[in-house]
């Protein structure tokens, strides 16, 4: 896995597997540090999300989601999503024994989709489009 940073951003996963050739995949979001878990987590859009070790890079766990995440926040010891199908998620990194294939709890916030997502204590505050 390599990381490259052109800018702010424009963050890109490059993967290379040994018997293909190598895919480029584009960042739409990563978060702050996840909780105790000493890692990071990004999102792709390929409808993915990767929680990395903070500190070399590899690959902890993916998780495959149903939208394509616009904005990734931490709050305690969760990670919360926001989507671009409008819908808030969070997903518990912390045992990686769990399914990998969805969130613990989803609810639907905004119809046009998630433009910015903050949380403070255990309030999570949203942005997003709506149609009137």
């Amino acid at each position: 896995m390599v990381l490259s940073v052109r800018s702010t951003r424009n963050l890109s996963l490059r993967e290379v597997h040994p018997q293909t050739h190598s895919t480029t995949t584009k960042t739409t979001s990563f978060s702050n540090a996840v909780g105790t878990t000493r890692g990071l987590a990004v999102a792709t859009d390929a409808q993915e999300l990767i929680h990395l070790n903070e500190l070399t890079g590899d690959v902890i766990r993916r998780t495959n989601v149903p939208g394509i995440i616009n904005q990734l926040q931490s709050s305690h010891f969760l990670l919360l999503a926001g989507s671009s199908d409008g819908y808030i998620r969070s997903y518990d990194l912390r045992n990686p024994s769990k399914r990998t294939d969805s969130a613990e709890n989803s609810v639907y916030a905004h119809a046009g989709g998630v433009q910015g997502l903050q949380s403070g204590g255990n309030y999570v505050y949203s942005i997003g489009w709506g149609y009137r």
